[in-house]
């Protein structure tokens, strides 16, 4: 139903991450155990029965029902809009809100799902924050509402709840006081002057007393229609008055959303089923599920690919104008969520499939179709039906992840489904159903972008956990529609015309080893292969002119001229961004280097790569300079410590302040050291001198070379940049690599190392004479680097990320160093400037910044290791 997954089937809670998908397949064994025990007395052609008893006037009312539910989630969604002040043009507004709940109400756990297909389909509308808070306030609202609805109902059949469960009706209706408190509550807030609240960082306005009251019963409307529409369905409405049933409709729901289980899908089910205070009709009541199943959930997410299919369609066929640029919107919006949509789509058609290749085929069909069709044909059409179903299952994950490959394998897929179910038995309402599908899917090629295969992408062990439960449902209806044949190990080769049991047993033990297969590619599949691409000489030549004439840029665009980060042009060459690969990340070093014109295009191609290649992007250390641009392409940031910048043109070593670092370079001047800058490719000219000093410092420091922030001892890099050196009796006893931006802006250092027998103070000296250097060639600041972790808040409402780092930098001094780091480099007096880690919003920010470490350490050891 919305963010907090408050949908009609489910209301799918957020479930902490330890909970194993094993335990959501257990729960559901559970349910599906409790449904088999109902039906216990009956055969599979009762529910069938049941399901033909279903006249078209019930069904016409319960899809006015459904409807009825989902306008007034549109409804909502609209009011929360305005709360915020951002209403959207109504044609964008009613697709995107559809959508989404649709796609929620579907898959399940909307509290993730809802808010990220809100991300996409807002995103040219509103700002994340705008989008955080909208998703805020439909997510209080379904929960107000919930409670409302429920609320009610108890209150209005308390009598009837006590007769059947325990206590007296007066503890029933002060507990549904209790329920709708929250709204009585939001109402009273109106009715007060208007307020304006902050909501994840956004002005919230709070409506006026009828608008207040028009949410809560739009809200609670929403729930009404939805258990009216079960109500109607279920034989003699389930044995309560519907008031009761409210309560009971809302109380499945939870139990179904702590199941885990997408949707709620069969412990909802088997909660109504349990919960009900009569022996109802346990066919017809499985038959009604079944039927509410299809209208509240299938058939919205149907009509959600209709709407996405023709928006994508439209998009890029109309010429430049007002309707055109709404058609184009329409369109990407259509792009980000169809995947999603037809993967749901997909899943659905295959469980279908094999749901029909478990059980009986028509009689009456059989027999004509027999008539025209070989037998060798029927009973190949229908094992090719139940493996085609099981795949329909496991493809269904590659449209998620929207792959190329995915999509042209669906559309095999559905259409070969639809032959092979009329082949089968003439079932000519699912071959239909999934020739729909895959037209609707036909047009929604451009949604599919990334190149990868599938045999590349295995399953993830939650998707394979939703396969086994379709299977496993599809093998508990096999084996429940045939209870009354005694097995025969002859029927594993009866081939004939009327032998549906056989063809079940060989369908099943091909869906088995199928599945078992793949259950064995997740276990045996290696990480998949990420772009890795070390640069050529000729792209770092090709970065090393970028950055000889860029006009943005901070000095550690050097880095990549190391060559151990993967480099992203633009589409002129004139601009790079570089970039590592670690676990799911694609984490930038810095800012885009090259034109300030095509800053913007190298960010968004960027997301874009790092997105088809199924990875998060996360950019490390960039400056403020860059916040507007993550505002602006919907990435959230986080500051990850400062650095130290020294004012090279006002620095000086007079004054009491400076006497330190005055007295360290005389000391060392008297020693007998000099200063020197040297020329771009004097390294190597200077090699044996260079390896020395660098052996001794490694060996000294039980250290080994860094990566990817942090440059490396390689004379082809050390090249590429002036070297800063200090000599003793004519040799070189310490050095550091200068980095240096062409508008004179920027000087800093990256590779520093000193010898055994350098003078004590020598960095201290090094960097004096290098800021005095910086100065008498006009540069304007000396960066000293970041101190990691540093002025990170430690307030009560601060980010998490930041009071956990805030403690780390406190506390782990054996560890890293973190404040010794910051009190040498205050000793220069430096401006602390703030760096930041951005990311795509609900990215897990500190697995991002652990990776950073990896990568720079080169692993777990290098993070660890301490001189």
């Amino acid at each position: 139903m919305s963010e907090l997954s408050f949908s009609k089937s489910k209301l799918t809670l957020a479930v902490p991450r330890w909970v194993s998908p094993l335990a959501a397949l257990a729960l559901f064994g559970g349910a599906l155990w409790i449904v088999h025990s109902e039906l216990a007395a009956h055969s599979f052609h009762d529910i069938v029965a049941a399901l033909r008893a279903i006249g078209p006037e019930t069904l016409f009312l319960g899809a006015a029902l459904a409807g009825a539910s989902y306008f007034a989630l549109i409804v909502a969604e609209r009011l929360a809009l305005d709360m915020i002040g951002k209403p959207i043009a109504l044609a964008r507004m009613w697709r995107a809100a559809f959508s989404a709940y649709a796609l929620g109400n579907a898959l399940g756990f909307s509290f993730a799902t809802a808010p990220a297909a809100r991300a996409r389909l807002y995103r040219f509308d509103l700002a994340a924050a705008d989008i955080a808070a909208v998703s805020a306030l439909t997510g209080a609202s379904v929960m107000a509402s919930s409670l409302t609805a429920a609320g009610l109902g108890l209150f209005i059949g308390a009598e009837e709840v006590a007769f059947h469960s325990f206590g007296p009706a007066w503890s029933w209706r002060a507990l549904a006081i209790g329920l709708m408190l929250p709204a009585i509550a939001w109402i009273l807030i109106a009715m007060r002057a208007p307020q304006t609240r902050s909501v994840a960082g956004v002005a919230v306005r709070t409506p006026r007393p009828l608008t207040a009251a028009l949410q809560v019963l739009v809200g609670a409307g929403d729930w009404v229609a939805a258990a009216g529409l079960l109500y109607l369905l279920l034989p003699d409405q389930g044995g309560w008055s519907f008031p009761a049933f409210i309560a009971v409709f809302v109380l499945a729901g939870a139990l179904g959303a702590v199941s885990g289980a997408p949707g709620g899908l069969g412990v909802f089910e088997a909660s109504i089923l349990a919960l009900s205070p009569v022996d109802q009709h346990a066919p017809g009541a499985l038959a009604a599920l079944v039927v509410y199943r299809v209208l509240y959930t299938l058939a919205p997410l149907g009509a959600a690919s209709l709407i996405l299919g023709h928006d994508l369609a439209q998009h890029s066929s109309l010429a430049a104008s007002p309707a055109a640029h709404t058609a184009r919107r329409l369109g990407a919006a259509a792009a980000e969520l169809a995947p999603r949509v037809f993967a749901g789509l997909s899943f659905a058609g295959g469980a279908i499939l094999l749901l029909s290749s478990a059980t009986p085929a028509l009689q009456p069909r059989l027999e004509a179709l027999s008539r025209i069709a070989p037998l060798l044909v029927m009973e190949l059409s229908h094992f090719l039906a139940s493996i085609t179903g099981a795949l329909l299952l496991m493809v269904a994950a590659a449209l998620w992840r929207r792959l190329e490959a995915g999509y042209f394998a669906a559309l095999a897929l559905l259409f070969g489904g639809a032959l092979f179910a009329l082949l089968k038995g003439f079932d000519y309402e699912e071959a239909l159903l999934l020739a729909l599908i895959a037209a609707a899917l036909l047009p929604c090629r451009s949604a599919f972008t990334r190149k990868s295969r599938l045999v590349r992408e295995a399953l993830s062990p939650l998707w394979l956990v939703a396969v086994v439960g379709a299977v496993a449902a599809s093998g508990w209806l096999g084996f429940f529609a045939y209870r009354n044949v005694a097995y025969q190990d002859e029927l594993w080769w009866t081939f004939l015309a009327d032998a549906q049991v056989s063809r079940f047993l060989r369908a099943a033990a091909g869906v088995a080893l199928v599945v078992a297969l793949s259950g064995l590619w997740v276990l045996l599949s290696p990480s998949r292969a990420r772009w890795r691409g070390t640069p050529s000489k000729t792209e770092l030549d090709r970065a090393a002119a970028v950055i000889a004439g860029a006009e943005t840029m901070h000095s550690d665009a050097h880095l990549a001229l190391v060559g151990d980060k993967n480099l992203l042009f633009s589409s002129s060459g004139a601009s790079f961004m570089m970039f590592g690969v670690r676990g799911n990340h694609w984490i930038a070093m810095g800012e885009p280097c090259g034109k300030a014109s095509e800053r913007r295009e190298l960010i968004w191609r960027f997301i874009e790569c790092a997105d088809e290649a199924d990875a998060a992007p996360a950019f490390y250390a960039i400056t403020e300079a860059m916040l507007g641009e993550c505002a602006d392409t919907g990435l959230v940031v986080r500051k990850i410590g400062e650095t130290a910048v020294v004012p090279v043109r006002s620095f000086s070593l007079e004054g009491k302040a400076r006497a330190g670092l005055r007295q360290a370079r005389n000391r060392v001047e008297r020693e007998g050291a000099s200063f020197e800058v040297l020329a771009p490719g004097a390294a190597s000219a200077h090699s044996g001198e260079f390896a020395h000093v660098s052996d001794a410092w490694l060996a000294h420091h039980a250290g080994a070379e860094k990566a990817f922030s942090l440059g490396r001892f390689d004379f082809s890099y050390l090249d590429r940049t002036p070297i800063a050196v200090v000599r003793r009796e004519g040799r070189i006893v310490a050095f550091a690599n200068v980095w240096t931006t062409p508008d004179k802006r920027e000087l800093s250092v990256d590779l520093m190392r000193y010898g055994a027998n350098a003078p004590k103070g020598v960095m201290d000296y090094l960097f004096v004479r290098l800021i005095e250097w910086g100065k008498d060639q006009g540069y304007a600041e000396f960066d000293l680097g970041m101190t990691p972790l540093a002025g990170l808040d430690t307030h009560r409402l601060a980010p998490a990320f930041s009071r956990i780092g805030a403690v780390v930098y406190a506390g782990g001094e054996s560890l890293y160093g973190f404040r010794g780091l910051r009190a040498y480099k205050q000793k220069f007096d430096p401006e602390w400037r703030p760096l930041y880690l951005a990311a795509r919003p609900h990215a897990l920010m500190a697995f991002a910044l652990l990776d950073v470490a990896l990568l720079t350490s080169g692993g777990w050891r290098g993070v660890f290791a301490k001189p």
